[in-house]
């Protein structure tokens, strides 16, 4: 079997299952949180927020989503999901390489493997660009991915912690406030900036709560009463400042519940042709597209996607003060 005659196995229904089937790299907040997945066809959704006075929205960029509705209980907001593509070469060094399998069964095999290792790339590097949008979204900001902040909630639910207050009473703030505006009391983690993980850790010292088993150390994080707290250091670059800026800055933290429907990942279907019959998926492959003048064939991949939170009621905001 000739190259050529080998490439045409892999059809847009082959190149669907080799990027479906990679297994995607496990992330700390975009496989925790973002379960609920919705496809849509068109790039421009509508996503209803859940409303409340316990958050403020703010438009930061001129692209930001229009709002096309509000009532007594939903904004409903209009937002183009962001579109990324990569492309990949099988170049002529390659094909030369690949000539070796000609004579035997083992070409289909042997491209298969280079096809998998160019998708497997791309797709690692779509779920980063992912996690990074996911991140923001957990901390009340809808980002495009490029360091453009589109939306950010003023999160007015407010836990505090000082040096007066007992732990106990703080952390019974968070499960009050969840408690008021989701009905219930979810599992929950703290995520905090390093200064107020530090205060945390010395008031627990403080209390003997170690001393008696009521806080312990993990390896990159605390436990106290059985609650997860975790430092989180990550910044990203704003575009119009041109600064980094810290997710979490000074003492300050935010208690992300832990359930279904809060976080919400939507995915549009791919702005190319050979997809224009397909329905909305995550992660999308061509099939291979052969160069001019034997420089080889393109590998077109796309992820078109975007993290939210539609209970922005939901985030309690973490103060030292």
């Amino acid at each position: 079997m000739r190259t050529k005659q080998a490439m045409e196995l892999f059809t847009l229904e082959a190149m669907q299952k080799i990027i479906e089937q990679k297994k995607a790299i496990e992330t700390p907040f975009l496989s925790k949180y973002f379960k609920t997945q919705i496809g849509h066809i068109s790039p421009n959704v509508a996503i209803p927020i859940k409303k409340s006075e316990n958050f403020i929205l703010h438009a930061i960029s001129k692209s930001a989503s229009a709002v096309l509705s509000e009532d007594s209980e939903e904004i409903l907001m209009k937002f183009e999901v962001p579109r990324f593509a990569q492309e990949g070469t099988i170049n002529a060094t390659d094909l030369n390489e690949l000539k070796s399998f000609e004579n035997g069964g083992d070409l289909p095999k042997a491209l298969s493997q280079k096809i998998a290792e160019i998708i497997t790339n791309h797709k690692e590097n779509y779920v980063l660009t992912q996690e990074f949008m996911a991140v923001g979204a957990v901390f009340g900001r809808v980002v495009d991915g490029k360091g453009n902040v589109l939306f950010e909630v003023e999160v007015k639910n407010k836990a505090g912690f000082n040096a007066q207050k007992t732990l106990h009473n703080s952390f019974a703030e968070v499960y009050d406030s969840f408690s008021k505006n989701l009905g219930y009391h979810p599992e929950f983690d703290l995520y905090v900036s390093r200064e107020l993980y530090e205060e945390i850790h010395n008031k627990a010292t403080e209390e003997g709560l170690f001393k008696i088993n009521q806080a312990k150390l993990e390896k990159s994080s605390m436990q106290i009463y059985g609650i997860n707290i975790i430092p989180y250091v990550a910044s990203y670059r704003n575009k119009s400042s041109k600064r980094d800026v810290q997710f979490l800055s000074g003492k300050t933290g935010m208690a992300i519940p832990n359930t279904q429907g809060i976080f919400q990942l939507h995915y549009s279907r791919a702005h190319h042709t050979q997809a224009l019959n397909l329905s909305a998926q995550k992660f999308f492959a061509a099939k291979p597209e052969e160069l001019a003048q034997g420089r080889g064939y393109c590998l077109h991949t796309e992820s078109n996607v975007l993290p939210i939170c539609v209970r922005p009621d939901a985030l309690v905001k973490l103060e030292w003060a």
